[in-house]
């Protein structure tokens, strides 16, 4: 099971990758180093949303009808890519910006965490939505379709 989520992740990782970068040439008409970096992530995040997904889909949905399935799985893959791309979009703003962050485990610092994950998360959904909509919506129905069909 293990080798065909990570065959899966590899997959969709790449499918989101190239629908983000085809909308980001749609939507900006062009890409710079940011951008660059930021569809990495996307990819990366989209990657590791394709290796969790099958495991819960498998692990919870074995029983379930071919509906539900497909419904569990399209939840998945929005939600666990969403938050993983937030997630590694956070861990890269944090490299830089902690270098004029308060002291750590001050109430300060807590502070400081839970606005730059806040504004990352605002980045994502400004950004990062826009760019996957156009082309990335037909990957994850494709994907999730493939995985609740399999059994």
């Amino acid at each position: 099971m293990l080798r065909r989520s990570a065959g899966f992740a590899v997959i969709y990782g790449a499918a989101t990758g190239i629908a983000s970068v085809g909308g980001a040439l749609w939507l900006r008409h062009g890409i710079d180093a940011n951008l660059r970096l930021a569809l990495l992530l996307f990819t990366a995040g989209a990657a590791i949303a394709g290796f969790l997904t099958p495991l819960l889909i498998s692990w919870w949905g074995r029983r379930w009808p071919m509906p539900a399935r497909f419904a569990a799985a399209i939840i998945s893959l929005i939600l666990l890519s969403a938050g993983f791309h937030t997630i590694l979009l956070f861990v890269d703003y944090i490299g830089y910006y902690v270098q004029w962050w308060p002291p750590a485990f001050s109430l300060h610092w807590a502070f400081t965490i839970l606005t730059t994950f806040a504004g990352v998360a605002f980045f994502y959904v400004a950004v990062g939505i826009p760019m996957l909509l156009p082309l990335g919506l037909p990957v994850v129905f494709a994907s999730a379709y493939f995985l609740a069909a399999r059994r």
